[in-house]
């Protein structure tokens, strides 16, 4: 697929052996400025360095991550794990990020293909852009990255699956930050007439009370 094509030209890892090895610096790196004028209430990192320490402290967390093999300067060495990505499914991305944010983390890159189901269950897998924090609007950045992604591969109902699945309220305030909008534009109709729907369905059942 197209997307398929852009995201591999972005990756920063190779696979060495049984170890994978991502250097953070270099022109992939500028990835990360459209999230960051479009999402700018999230911390992300242009920052080679800070990328890579912030990948180790990640990997060294309490979260299901490979085990982190050596770390220095913008290069970092982890283990390889087996395992095959979560989706695109909805569900499964919502439960991931529902782990991540119930420990006080945000991802920053919640794209589908971070996440890996192995035989013990969800890990994560990239932490370049994860910071430590229950700010719940933080957290909601990673709503709308999954979001951007999942409209991307599956369309605008598998964003809908995905706001119904992930059991968070005060996160997905960020869905209505201008940027989050301009990102899930062609699915904001759907939403509206979803919502006029439910206020609809709600005002009838109120009058059907009165009655």
């Amino acid at each position: 697929m197209f997307f398929e094509k852009i995201l591999s030209a972005l990756y920063q890892s190779r696979l060495a052996g049984r170890v994978v090895v991502k250097e953070y610096s270099g022109w992939r790196g500028l990835k990360w400025l459209p999230a960051k004028l479009l999402l700018p209430f999230y911390p992300y990192s242009l920052s080679p360095r800070e990328r890579a320490a912030r990948e180790a402290v990640f990997l060294a967390s309490e979260l299901p991550t490979p085990e982190l093999i050596s770390f220095g300067g913008d290069r970092i060495v982890r283990e390889y794990l087996e395992g095959g990505p979560v989706g695109p499914e909805p569900r499964e991305i919502a439960e991931a990020l529902s782990l991540a944010h119930g420990r006080c983390w945000a991802l920053g890159d919640a794209k589908f293909d971070n996440f890996l189901k192995t035989d013990s269950g969800i890990a994560f897998i990239d932490g370049e852009q994860a910071v430590r924090t229950c700010d719940p609007l933080l957290q909601g950045a990673d709503l709308v990255v999954a979001a951007f992604f999942l409209m991307l591969f599956k369309g605008c109902k598998s964003v809908f699956e995905l706001l119904e699945a992930y059991p968070g309220r005060e996160q997905k305030v960020a869905l209505l930050t201008p940027g989050s909008l301009l990102l899930l534009l062609p699915c904001l109709p759907r939403a509206l007439f979803r919502a006029a729907g439910a206020l609809l369905r709600d005002v009838g059942g109120f009058m059907a009370g009165k009655g």
